[in-house]
């Protein structure tokens, strides 16, 4: 297992904490009393990478959609919209090797995020293809959630399974342990089956949304109990992007 999955298990379970993002409930029946189960799955569209120079005017084309506004820190960039409204031109406040993230909305409600990796280049002239990237982040979203169904149920199918059993201590919430003993592999997809245990003596929530916002190429997380009690155990499903 690389030290970037293992990074990622690791930061995946110490963000076990505040509210929990729950985006479907269900209620099992323990011993003589009704458990709370609360299953969550969170999967978004990874945000666009573009290469832009440190120096100079960037210009980036939406054409043919509107842009309507722009969000990001004003300390990293600045930014102006064309009189058409299709084109930003954007200038880097940051040194080369620095990122900058944006989201652009654009005309009709759509929101565009996007990854501005800076480097010491010309300034770039970049037209967006959204339906084309949209396409592709479809069909990416579909293989997914078909990798999440597949390490829940066990099926092999298409998947190529190695079997590599790893326990980590999580040093951000003493006693809280995960466990993973195979990996999925499909193209460039890496799907991960997880055991999330709480060994401490408090109570402890997952909050799936901040893990999604917080961990980078991640194209699905599934954790079925958002809230564990001390000893208690739960199944989670990552999928991240990997290499072919």
């Amino acid at each position: 297992m690389s030290s970037r999955i293992r990074n990622i298990l690791v930061t995946l379970v110490a963000l076990s904490m505040t509210q929990g993002f729950i985006a479907n409930s269900v209620f099992a029946s323990g011993a003589g009393c009704a458990v709370r189960a609360e299953k969550a799955t969170a999967a978004y569209k990874k945000p666009l990478k573009l290469s832009i120079s440190q120096s100079g005017i960037n210009r980036i084309s939406f054409a043919p959609n509107i842009v309507t506004n722009i969000w990001g820190d004003a300390d990293d960039y600045s930014a102006s919209l064309s009189a058409n409204g299709s084109e930003i031109f954007l200038t880097s406040k940051l040194e080369a090797g620095n990122n900058i993230a944006i989201a652009v909305s654009l005309a009709g409600g759509r929101i565009v995020d996007l990854i501005l990796e800076t480097n010491k280049g010309k300034p770039q002239i970049i037209n967006l293809n959204l339906q084309d990237e949209e396409e592709k982040q479809n069909i990416e979203q579909k293989e997914a959630e078909a990798m999440l169904n597949a390490m829940r149920s066990g099926i092999r199918g298409k998947y190529y399974i190695k079997q590599d059993t790893r326990e980590f201590k999580i040093p951000f919430h003493k006693g809280l342990i995960a466990k993973s003993d195979r990996i999925y592999r499909f193209g460039n997809m890496i799907g991960i089956p997880l055991l999330l245990k709480n060994g401490a003596k408090e109570q402890l929530k997952i909050d799936v949304g901040r893990a999604m916002r917080s961990l980078n190429n991640v194209f699905a997380l599934q954790v079925d109990n958002l809230t564990l009690a001390p000893n208690m155990t739960t199944q989670a499903y990552i999928v991240i992007a990997g290499s072919n």
